[in-house]
C-alpha cells in the first residue's frame, strides 16, 4: 500500500511539473505574439507621422516606448506568477484580467492612409526648337 501511495506521489509530482513546463511555454508563445502585434500596430503608426513634424514623432516614439514597457513588465509578472505557484495554474479571475489584456493588445489596428495629395495638373512644354 505504501508502495502504491509513494508512486502515486512521484507521478502527481511530475504531472505537476510538466503542466508547469507546459502553461510556461504556452505564456511564452502568448507574450512573442504580443510582443509582434505591437510591434507591427506601432511600424504602422509610424507610417502616419509627417516625416518633418519632429512634436508628432518624439510624441509617437515616448508612447510606443510605453507600450513596450507594460506589456514587458506584464511579461515578467505572468512569469513570476507561473513560477511562484507550485501547481503552474492561475486563478480564473487573474487568468482572464490577462487574457483581457493580450486582446487589446492585439485588437486589429485600423490603418488609414492619409488623403491623396492634390497636385496640380502637369501642363506639357510649349513645342518649340530644339535647345540643341
Amino acid at each position: 500500500m505504501r508502495a502504491h501511495l509513494l508512486l502515486a506521489c512521484l507521478c502527481s509530482t511530475a504531472a505537476q511539473a510538466q503542466e508547469r513546463d507546459i502553461q510556461r511555454a504556452l505564456m511564452q508563445r502568448q507574450q512573442q505574439a504580443d510582443e509582434f502585434a505591437l510591434q507591427l500596430r506601432q511600424s504602422q503608426q509610424r507610417l502616419q507621422v509627417v516625416p518633418g513634424d519632429l512634436n508628432q514623432q518624439q510624441a509617437l516614439e515616448a508612447r510606443q516606448l510605453q507600450e513596450r514597457q507594460r506589456l514587458e513588465s506584464m511579461g515578467v509578472q505572468e512569469q513570476r506568477s507561473v513560477g511562484q505557484d507550485g501547481l503552474g495554474r492561475f486563478d480564473a479571475e487573474r487568468l482572464h484580467a490577462d487574457r483581457d489584456r493580450r486582446m487589446e493588445l492585439q485588437r486589429p489596428y485600423e490603418f488609414r492612409l492619409p488623403p491623396p495629395a492634390i497636385r496640380e495638373p502637369i501642363t506639357p512644354r510649349p513645342k518649340g526648337p530644339e535647345p540643341y
